[in-house]
């Protein structure tokens, strides 16, 4: 795991934070920049890609998004090996897409509106790798 260092020298997590809903994206950076976290922000699936950052220790993922799906995402980054602790946010969960996102390794799939807390949860739980 890739930590930033804050002003004071601390090391912070890195949360990325992909969603195509600019408010969605502006209250979950909100919450995380609260609760001592770094964040950057990607309107598109096809955003995180192009920027391919390599910073990040824990990705909050939008499922349906224009474009490129949030597990659409994932199948591409898995097969270019590359793996970072997921967190699914989506307004319709249903079990298939559930389903589909563990076979990934997501390691939440918490549904929006999300509580601050169980999303804070999820993330101290996927970057110490529980």
């Amino acid at each position: 795991m890739e930590l930033v260092q804050d002003v004071q020298g601390q090391d912070r997590i890195v949360v990325h934070v992909v969603d195509d809903d600019e408010a969605v994206r502006e209250s979950l950076v909100a919450v995380l920049f609260a609760s001592g976290f770094e964040s950057e922000t990607f309107n598109s699936a096809e955003d995180y890609l192009a920027l391919a950052p390599s910073n990040g220790d824990c990705l909050l993922l939008d499922v349906n998004m224009p474009g490129m799906s949030g597990l659409d995402l994932l199948q591409c980054l898995s097969e270019q090996g590359q793996r970072t602790a997921t967190i699914i946010l989506t307004a319709n969960p249903d079990d298939r897409l559930r389903e589909r996102a563990h076979q990934f390794g997501v390691i939440a799939f918490l549904t929006k509106p999300v509580a601050g807390s169980d999303l804070l949860e999820a993330i101290t739980a996927a970057t110490k790798g529980e």
